[in-house]
Order: C-alpha cells, then sequence, then structure tokens
C-alpha cells in the first residue's frame, strides 16, 4: 500500500471507493436485503433479468455488424448509430438493484460476469460494473423508487457518476498512471448513450408496478400510518358564582315570614238553662290553621347567606275553647 501515498489522486479515488463500498453493503445487511435472493419469486426474477441482459446484449452487437454492412458511407463511420443503444443491456440488471437493494444488485453482476468474460469483456469493466450496481442498490433505498417514480432515474445516474469519479478514476490510475479522455471514454464514456437510455426508460415505470413485480423486496419503505387527531370535547366548566348584591332588588327577601295567627272559632254559648242543639253546634263554623308553605331552596341557601335581622315577636297564646255539653252539665250539677 506504500503507492498510495505517492498519489493522492489514487489515495484518495481509492478511500472514496471503500466508503462507498462499506456503506452500500452494510445499509443492505442491516435491512437483510439478502433475503430477497432466497425467496423463489425474488430470485426468478434475478435470474430472469440477467438472462434478457444477455439478450439485449447480443441484440445491440448484430445491430452494430448489420449497420456496418449497410451501403451508406455516412452510416458506416457515424459512431452515433449505435452510441444510444451500447449500454442498453444494463437496464434489465439496474432493475434488479434498484427493486431488491445491494445484494442483489451484486449477484445479479456475479451471474452477468460469468457470460461477460467468457465473451470477451474486460474483467475490471464487469467489476465496475459490478460496483455501480452495488451503488444503484444502495441509493434505491432513499429516494425510493417504491415512493418516487422519478427516483430511479436519479439512482441510476448518480450511480453511474459516483463509480467513474471513484472506482474508475483509481482504476484508471492504478493501470496507466494518468487519467486520460480516451481512456475514460473506453472504460465508461462508450455505455454513457445506454446508461441515460435507461434512466429515461426507468422512469415510465410507476411505484405501484414495482410493488405488483418485485414481491419480497426487503427495502421497501414501509407505509407511513397517519395519525389522525380528533378535536377534544370542551371542558365542562362550572357557572361561575356571582356574588349577590344586597342592595339591588332582584335580592330575595331573605327575611323569615311572620307567624300567622290561627283564628278562633266564635261559637255561640247557650244560655244557662237553655240546651244546645245539635244544628247549632255542628253549625258552628270551625276555622283551620292555614297551611305555610315549606321554604324553598333558594330562600334557604338566601337565609344562609344574611342573618335574619327581623324583632322576635312573643308565641301567641291560645284562648280556652268552652265546650256548651261540658259547661251545661257542670251548671246542672
Amino acid at each position: 500500500m506504500s503507492f498510495l501515498s505517492h498519489d493522492p489522486l489514487l489515495t484518495y479515488s481509492f478511500i472514496a471507493s471503500g466508503f462507498l463500498l462499506v456503506a452500500a453493503l452494510m445499509s443492505g445487511l442491516i435491512r437483510l436485503d439478502f433475503l430477497a435472493i432466497f425467496h423463489p419469486q425474488g430470485l426468478l426474477i434475478i435470474v430472469t433479468c440477467v438472462f434478457a441482459s444477455i439478450g439485449l446484449m447480443f441484440f445491440v452487437d448484430g445491430l452494430e455488424q448489420a449497420l456496418a454492412y449497410l451501403p451508406w458511407l455516412w452510416v458506416q463511420n457515424l459512431p452515433a448509430t449505435t452510441f444510444p443503444l451500447a449500454g442498453t443491456w444494463r437496464l434489465p440488471l439496474y432493475l434488479t438493484a434498484l427493486a431488491y437493494g445491494p445484494s442483489a444488485g451484486l449477484v445479479s453482476a456475479g451471474l452477468f460476469a460469468a457470460f461477460a468474460v467468457a465473451s470477451g469483456t474486460s474483467s475490471w469493466q464487469v467489476a465496475l460494473l459490478a460496483f455501480e450496481l452495488l451503488v444503484v442498490g444502495w441509493l434505491a433505498i432513499a429516494p425510493s423508487p417504491y415512493t418516487y417514480r422519478w427516483a430511479a432515474s436519479l439512482n441510476i445516474l448518480l450511480a453511474y457518476l459516483l463509480s467513474t469519479i471513484t472506482a474508475g478514476f483509481a482504476l484508471l490510475q492504478w493501470q496507466q498512471g494518468d487519467i486520460t479522455m480516451v481512456a475514460l471514454w473506453d472504460l465508461q464514456g462508450q455505455v454513457g448513450g445506454g446508461v441515460l437510455l435507461s434512466a429515461g426508460i426507468v422512469s415510465y415505470v410507476s411505484p405501484a408496478l414495482y410493488a405488483r413485480l418485485f414481491a419480497g423486496s426487503r427495502i421497501r419503505p414501509k407505509p407511513q400510518q397517519q395519525t389522525v387527531y380528533m378535536p377534544l370535547p370542551p371542558l365542562l366548566e362550572s357557572p361561575a358564582v356571582v356574588p349577590a348584591d344586597v342592595n339591588s332588588s332582584s335580592v330575595l327577601n331573605t327575611q323569615a315570614p311572620a307567624p300567622q295567627s290561627l283564628p278562633t272559632a266564635s261559637t255561640q254559648l247557650p244560655l244557662d238553662g237553655e240546651l244546645a242543639s245539635p244544628a247549632s253546634v255542628s253549625s258552628a263554623p270551625v276555622s283551620t290553621p292555614e297551611t305555610v308553605p315549606a321554604p324553598t331552596p333558594a330562600s334557604t341557601s338566601a337565609l344562609t347567606q344574611q342573618p335574619d335581622t327581623s324583632p322576635t315577636k312573643p308565641p301567641l297564646r291560645s284562648s280556652p275553647v268552652h265546650d256548651p255539653v261540658l259547661d251545661l252539665d257542670r251548671s246542672g250539677s
């Protein structure tokens, strides 16, 4: 590792690459994203995407050879004819990393490497592709394509840029000792058009389609629970006690009612020697005492608030009631 101290660019790019590698792997392991690989449906989708990527690579190579046999010279000498399709075979591999995370991107890159190396592709380019898919899966955690439609395109472009300026620069600086535009074009520039085209295509994939096709994903954000705040009922306030004004006319009369005198029965007594007729006795009006109404709660509460200042009156003395029959008996005896 002594060569790192003599080359600052190599040192910085190597440290940045290591940081991205560790951050992506740890983020996936914390969420257990590798469990999607052991899911039957997840494994089937990953293998299908790898075969689709290999098929697209064959199609792009065949299209390039077919264009070379065209009679128009301007088509043969125009590199832009096959430039937009040069890296489109990466699209299925991007989808696996976007849907299942860093571990799935690493596994799909490993499966694709078995064919790519056999077909003559540089092993360093395959390693750089694996690093790029790892970063794509890390960025897919947030912002997630399961939530935002534009997240997949942003993650692809950002992962392509980060992998080029970190691992790509470190690889070129270590192999050639200098970074030139020609070497950078040969390493990553030829597939740049396909990366842009892939980013445009995935922007049409909706979040609902991700959730429907890629089941068992461990990086899918959990649905947020919306908390509904119900308005609280108003507090039951006790009515304010307003002190009564003593001088006001609305105050109840707190003086106790004066006792009413009971009317006495006025009966005409017979003279001595005369018998009292029953009619005269029965016809004598007998007065009944009036019923005094019971005090109301308002008057009772008023009585407890203010003392009774009315002068006390002496109790009434009941007058004797004469019985005519007894009086005749006494007079006869």
